[in-house]
């Protein structure tokens, strides 16, 4: 009951005077009636409470709404509501929304047979095909499975501003089988375009001898391409050279990785970014021409990978930042081809920042090739490594395992070659270089053998910078080491620590420093070994020098029946030339690994004993075997020793020590050296402590 109710009156009974009771009573019922009025409106005000309340609760839903919307600047409440997905939860933000309902696209395949396609070899798939990948363009991205079976299809799979798709299979169990001649410079079987993280994926593609590339790429990114394979494509003129899997046009982040071919693998023309890992192909069609052609790309990184049988292995023009890593080829005719060319829009001609390391190269015609002799592309060629390379020619005249021609480019320079292996034919130049002047070229501790001649440099400029040591030449025909200065000039050439053995015969010197016109400056030779095994014809001159001035030839060991020649020049400083005959078995020769010299100054012993010690280096004297035992205590503690310690050279340093003569006995693997001393051509007694002998000792790493 309400309060209002409380408040009514009872009318009044007959006992009173009638006129008194109906007067009281109409009284009471207009009282009545205004509690009735008064109900209502009770009842009215506590509606409007309510609807006040509701109001202020919406009111607040909205701003909560509101606070958290945050969409390309967009504030509407469409903009909260959207945190809501379709089965009713409520995501903390619209992001976290999407980001779930990604994961799921991500997760989400077709079976293509399910929805289908057919795998039996003859029924078009093309239009089912196209409406699948179509379904997958429209939620976002997906993956679109083919089982084992044969997939025909009569036209193009097109994708075009794709996102997220995986096309993949059952390996080569899965083909793909092309079924109409296309074009493969315009489109291809699958034809992707303007599209963003696509992976291809464990497939084989049959191009039914109609298209010779099954998969081309323009305009995208993020791609990947793995575990395909490529059988039968177009043998018709227009494909000689092109026989590839993918061709790659204007992309960037692209990953070819575990791919295995009877064919080349890829055309990759104005990329950023592309990588390939584990790639093998054996080529078994002679109009196969590269396993990978690059034009105009930078950020190249190729390793582990395997080609044989191909013009090229890697032909790379208009490249830069390039970096090929630990792959083996065989049987091609030029290994790794880098060359000036025609760049594309927004890319240089220029070649630069190559590097090129482990490297196994057998039965090649030419190792590794720099074309920059045309001269016609504008382009530099600068910061060239290769580094750790094995290089085995076979028989073909006038190819060489590492050959460089510059003749057109304005400013090669920062090239260093090391640490290599190169084995020829007998009939060319182990690292061959000719044209412009070039700076900081550093040619290092390489094991060249059976070549016509070892080390060929023939530039024109001038140019500071050109340094030739460390390197071991074995058996050419003709000079183990030459140089031709072309234009008369600052040549700045250093010859260091080199050890020739049967390099050169009558009528080539075993090292040639020339000129043809003019006279050149400046050849510092110094601390080389040429020398010639018993019976090996041997040139008149070891090292020859013709029309250079300012010469510095110090500290070479030749054999004792040849010379050292200077024709033609004006000024030369010669001086500390030893014609000792040196065996080759006292001399580890094997190529230092890290080529480090070491010169240690004043070391002086007392004939008679003691122990003196500079630096890494001691030594003492045994007087029981008359040898000076030299130890190098680095090599001990740093654990060098699986690598040779080569003795570069003993110097003596005092003028007056010219009656002893000290020669390498005995090399250790504990890094412990033996030399014998000599005097007057017989044994030193070195316990005579009256003497005193100064020498300077080179050795390498």
């Amino acid at each position: 009951m309400s309060r209002f109710e409380k408040m009514r009156i009872m009318p009044v009974d007959s006992l009173f005077d009638e006129n008194y009771y109906v007067t009281t009573n109409r009284n009471f019922e207009r009282f009545n009636m205004n509690i009735d009025a008064m109900q209502v409106v009770e009842d009215i005000a506590d509606q409007a409470g309510e609807d006040s309340e509701y109001a202020r609760n919406k009111a607040d839903n909205v701003q909560s709404q509101l606070d958290q919307a945050v969409i390309d600047g967009d504030s509407s409440v469409e903009a909260a509501q959207a945190r809501v997905d379709l089965y009713g939860k409520d995501h903390d933000t619209l992001k976290s929304r999407l980001d779930v309902e990604q994961k799921q696209l991500d997760g989400i395949s077709i079976n293509a047979n399910f929805h289908g396609a057919v795998n039996d070899g003859e029924t078009d798939n093309t239009e089912v095909v196209n409406e699948l990948l179509n379904d997958l363009h429209d939620i976002g991205g997906g993956t679109l499975y083919f089982p084992t079976g044969e997939y025909y299809f009569e036209s193009n799979v097109i994708l075009e501003e794709y996102e997220n798709v995986v096309i993949k299979g059952d390996g080569e169990s899965t083909i793909l089988k092309n079924g109409q001649g296309i074009d493969h410079l315009e489109t291809a079987f699958f034809n992707i375009s303007d599209s963003k993280n696509i992976t291809i994926d464990n497939l084989m593609f049959d191009c039914n001898n109609l298209t010779p590339t099954p998969i081309r790429f323009t305009d995208s990114s993020h791609i990947y391409i793995s575990r395909v394979n490529l059988i039968n494509p177009s043998r018709h003129e227009a494909s000689v050279g092109e026989f590839r899997i993918a061709l790659v046009y204007d992309c960037e982040f692209v990953n070819m990785e575990n791919i295995k071919s009877n064919y080349g693998i890829a055309g990759v023309n104005g990329v950023h970014h592309f990588y390939g890992n584990r790639l093998w192909a054996e080529s078994t069609h002679e109009l196969a021409d590269e396993m990978i052609d690059f034009n105009s790309a930078q950020y190249v990184h190729l390793s582990n990978s395997y080609a044989k049988g191909f013009g090229e292995m890697f032909d790379m023009g208009a490249s830069s930042y390039v970096s090929v890593r630990d792959c083996i080829t065989e049987n091609c005719d030029t290994a790794i081809n880098v060359k000036e060319e025609t760049a594309r829009e927004g890319f240089s001609p220029a070649v630069f920042e190559v590097n090129i390391t482990n490297i196994n190269i057998i039965d090649c015609v030419r190792g590794i090739n720099f074309n920059g002799a045309a001269g016609e592309y504008g382009g530099d060629f600068y910061n060239f490594y290769v580094g750790n390379c094995s290089i085995h020619q076979r028989t073909s005249a006038d190819n060489n395992p590492i050959r460089m021609l510059t003749s057109g480019i304005d400013d090669p320079r920062n090239i260093t070659i090391e640490n290599c292996i190169l084995y020829g034919n007998g009939e060319e130049t182990g690292i061959y270089y000719s044209g412009s002047g070039i700076a900081d070229l550093n040619i290092r501790n390489n094991k060249i053998e059976n070549c016509r001649i070892g080390i060929f440099l023939g530039y024109d400029q001038e140019r500071p910078g050109v340094q030739i040591e460390n390197n071991k030449i074995v058996d050419t025909s003709q000079q183990g080491i030459y140089t031709n200065f072309r234009s008369a000039g600052y040549m700045d050439l250093h010859i260091l620590n080199n050890r020739l053995l049967n390099c050169g015969s009558e009528g080539y010197s075993g090292l040639y420093v020339y000129t043809p016109t003019g006279i050149s400056r400046n050849a510092i030779v110094q601390r080389n070994i040429v020398d010639y095994d018993d019976g090996e014809e041997k040139p008149n001159n070891a090292i020859e020098f013709v029309r250079i001035d300012y010469v510095m030839a110090t500290n070479n060991y030749i054999h004792e029946d040849t010379g050292i020649s200077y024709r033609s020049a004006s000024t030369n400083l010669i001086r500390n030339n030893a014609n000792n005959t040196i065996d080759v078995n006292d001399f580890d020769v094997n190529a230092p690994r890290y080529g480090r010299i070491y010169r240690f100054n004043e070391i002086d012993f007392n004939i008679g004993g003691g122990v003196v010690t500079e630096g890494i280096i001691s030594a003492n004297v045994d007087t029981s075997s008359n040898e000076i035992v030299v130890l190098y205590d680095e090599f001990q503690n740093h654990s060098y020793g699986q690598y040779p310690v080569i003795l570069t050279q003993v110097e003596q340093r005092f003028n007056d020590a010219h009656e002893y003569t000290v020669i390498p006995d005995t090399f250790l693997e504990n890094g412990e050296i033996r030399l014998k001393v000599y005097k007057n051509g017989e044994e030193a007694d070195l316990s005579d402590a009256t003497n005193r002998l100064g020498l300077y000792i080179y050795i390498s790493i």
